[in-house]
């Protein structure tokens, strides 16, 4: 696998862990880091063009924030970031057909809270051509780093599904 890892961010709790997860996967791998973010607009026959632009604006302060704070933490990241304005879905699963993973946070901004996974996440992870990976938020493996007591005490669920016939 020579593809980039690649990550979803919304700016929720579960992306930013979920992009600390993919960078240390990546710098272990000596792989490239994609830091994605979809901003979604109202139709265009819709006159709300300052949403739009706040939405843009919103993504790449998320993109920034998470770059900087990731390159302190892995200064030989390969880093790149891109703003799309496909859906988040849409724009995942194009990546996915290059990438070595995909990583997702667990959750993102939805309201329901009965659902286990967000909708896209779990839209992306029965989708994906290539390996992916749903990261709790707040997973103290993550926060606390490798190797750290909290990681080893845990329970964990590993789940692994292949299409009939592949």
């Amino acid at each position: 696998m020579t593809g980039p890892v690649v990550v979803g961010l919304d700016g929720s709790p579960a992306s930013e862990t979920a992009a600390w997860w993919a960078a240390r996967e990546a710098s272990d791998r000596h792989l490239p880091l994609v830091l994605l973010h979809s901003w979604t607009t109202q139709p265009l026959d819709v006159p709300i063009a300052q949403e739009a632009h706040n939405k843009q604006r919103y993504g790449r302060e998320i993109l920034e924030r998470a770059s900087a704070e990731l390159l302190h933490r892995h200064g030989d990241l390969d880093l790149t970031t891109e703003l799309v304005s496909a859906p988040a879905a849409d724009a995942l699963l194009e990546r996915g057909e290059s990438a070595s993973m995909l990583v997702l946070g667990s959750r993102g901004h939805g309201s329901v809270a009965s659902f286990l996974l967000g909708t896209i996440s779990l839209h992306v992870l029965g989708l994906t051509p290539c390996p992916a990976v749903a990261v709790r938020a707040g997973d103290p493996a993550v926060e606390a780093g490798w190797g750290h007591p909290a990681a080893a005490d845990r329970d964990e669920v590993v789940v692994g599904v292949q299409e009939p016939g592949a």
